[in-house]
């Protein structure tokens, strides 16, 4: 809570690629990498926040343990920094902001990218996030890592979204989901009813 409201903080999370920060940009209105060719584009987590709990006072209880820095240029999350309580913090535009209950959206570096510092970063915001949107595209999907990120995301987020990227259609995606699924429940017995839940 801040001053009393509930306040929802949400995590993008998924591999390289596959769309966290455009959705981010498109969002929020917020510009940050994205879409660039050389990875990894970013190099820290950033949150979007209502203008009226923007305040670095009223940020601090909410990320407890987080070092808070107000985002000023996109290229201060291209510097690389072995910090993993790093948190950068950035208003949502006028807007950019509409619902009800008071939404901080979160972008967080790739959990699978060759920068290693990242994907503590990335593991460090996916603990404080109430809901977790996991974004993953057709071709990664079934990569190890990405299941086993899935399956530790599961266990750790209170709510959970699965989101195929770059997906032309339902129809495409369906299958995908399904052997999603089956995986799931031959390798991570007996985790896989807790998954199937969520």
């Amino acid at each position: 809570q801040a001053q009393g409201r509930p306040i929802l903080v949400a995590t993008l999370y998924g591999p390289t690629g596959a769309g966290k920060s455009t959705l981010f940009r498109l969002l929020t209105g917020i510009d940050v990498p994205a879409g660039d060719v050389v990875r990894p584009m970013s190099y820290a987590c950033v949150v979007a926040v209502p203008e009226d709990i923007a305040q670095p006072e009223r940020l601090a209880p909410i990320f407890t343990g987080f070092t808070l820095e107000a985002l000023t240029d996109k290229e201060q999350l291209r510097q690389p920094d072995p910090r993993k309580e790093r948190l950068f913090h950035v208003t949502y535009p006028p807007g950019g902001h509409t619902q009800t209950l008071p939404l901080i959206l979160a972008d967080v570096p790739d959990f699978d990218s060759v920068a290693r510092d990242n994907w503590a970063k990335a593991e460090y915001m996916l603990r404080r996030a109430q809901v977790v949107l996991f974004l993953v595209y057709g071709e990664a999907y079934a990569t190890d890592v990405a299941v086993r990120e899935l399956a530790r995301s599961c266990q750790i987020a209170a709510r959970l979204a699965y989101v195929f990227t770059k997906t032309p259609d339902a129809d495409h995606a369906r299958p995908k989901w399904e052997h999603l699924l089956d995986t799931l429940g031959r390798k991570l017995t007996p985790h896989a009813d807790k998954f199937h839940e969520k």
